[in-house]
């Protein structure tokens, strides 16, 4: 999960200097960082579903007690 964090943090900065550049200004870093965080979730909710899928057996519904 650490990759998703450390790859939107450095896609921050450019396109917030991007972003800031076209005129927006302050509002260009404020949806940069909507943006990113909505990358982010994204990246994060599919590398989940892609692990439940793999490893399946440990998100049963049974086997919480095995967690």
């Amino acid at each position: 999960m650490r990759v998703a964090g450390v790859s939107m943090l450095a896609l921050r900065v450019p396109m917030s200097m991007q972003l800031a550049a076209t005129g927006l200004g302050i509002r260009g870093v404020l949806w940069t960082m909507t943006i990113t965080s909505i990358l982010s979730g994204l990246i994060r909710s599919i590398s989940f579903a892609l692990y439940s899928l793999l490893d399946s057996s440990k998100f049963a519904f049974g086997n919480f007690a095995t967690l």
